[in-house]
């Protein structure tokens, strides 16, 4: 099989996951502006309200997410990593999160962090045969060096789907209890 673009399909000259021109629009894409302090995403490490209550003070962003606009490259990401399970395109999005990072956060001491990820419903990795934030979290471990464990487990409450919420308020009453803790994480 000829390498083609995890985005477009297109026949890529030689192996990597995406072509020149959905290289160029992921790019564009990562120029976009924090809505919340105005820097360009590839510099800003800005949280939300809403993870900030829940503790997160830093989140990493390669490029923001316009739910209605599924043609755009980064949507054609995300629809990738979650429906394709394309290595290179999962190799690719753990170094372009693993550069950002080491970028933007000054870690001294990589042993004192790990990668982890919130796993898909079991009904989803069924139906499509993997978990796509395992696999990428896998991918930025590896780019990263920062070790990877697994540490959210899901609980026996079934929470819906996140995409078929309407608000946030809606989409913290789904998760709550929806996870426990992995015993063995350290």
């Amino acid at each position: 099989y000829p390498p083609v673009c995890s985005v477009c399909g297109d026949a890529l000259e030689e192996k990597g996951a995406l072509c020149p021109e959905c290289l160029g629009e992921y790019r564009r894409a990562r120029l976009f502006d924090c809505g919340r302090c105005g820097r360009q995403l590839d510099s800003c490490t800005c949280s939300s309200d809403l993870l900030e209550k829940a503790g997160v003070r830093r989140m990493i962003k390669l490029f923001r997410y316009f739910p209605g606009h599924e043609r755009a490259a980064e949507s054609q990401i995300i629809f990738a990593l979650k429906h394709k399970n394309l290595e290179t395109l999962f190799h690719f999005m753990g170094k372009e999160l693993a550069d950002t990072l080491l970028s933007l956060v000054p870690i001294e001491s990589k042993a004192d962090y790990i990668v982890t990820y919130v796993p898909r419903t079991p009904h989803e990795e069924r139906k499509n045969g993997y978990d796509h934030a395992r696999l990428l979290s896998l991918a930025f471990s590896a780019e990263s060096g920062i070790s990877f464990e697994r540490c959210l487990l899901r609980s026996n409450r079934r929470a819906m789907e996140q995409k078929r919420m309407e608000t946030y308020a809606e989409r913290i009453k789904n998760v709550k209890d929806a996870f426990c803790l992995d015993a063995k994480c350290k």
